[in-house]
This record gives structure tokens, sequence and C-alpha cells, in this order.
């Protein structure tokens, strides 16, 4: 890096920011990838759940019509 002057200047990272900029790609596609499947898991369920509840609708519906 460069300052204003063109000089260089030293960086120097403190250590958590250094595992940060080791690990932190990992672990933003690591939580991406748990809350698609937390996501998937919870479609699939509300999918089945919102069956269960339209079969009992229409089980009801028959049992008023006869």
């Amino acid at each position: 890096m460069l300052d204003l002057q063109g000089r260089r200047k030293s960086v120097r990272k403190s250590s958590i920011r250094a595992r940060v900029d080791k690990f932190g790609w990992q672990a933003n596609s690591s939580v991406i990838f748990i809350a698609l499947g937390l996501i998937f898991i919870l479609t699939i369920y509300l999918v089945l759940n919102d069956r269960k509840i339209l079969k009992r609708e229409s089980a009801l519906s028959q049992n008023i019509k006869s």
C-alpha cells in the first residue's frame, strides 16, 4: 500500500483479522449452505403440512354435504 506521498506503508494485520481473512470465505459459504438446507427442509415440511390441511378440509366438506 502507498500513502498519500507515494511511500510504502507497512500493513500489519491483527491475529483476528488474519483469521477472518483466512477462513472468512469458508465460514461465509458454510453459513449459506446451512441456510439453504434449512430452507429446503422447511419448504418440504410446509408442502406436506399444506397437503394434510387440504385433505382434512376436503374430508370436512364431504361430511357437511352428506
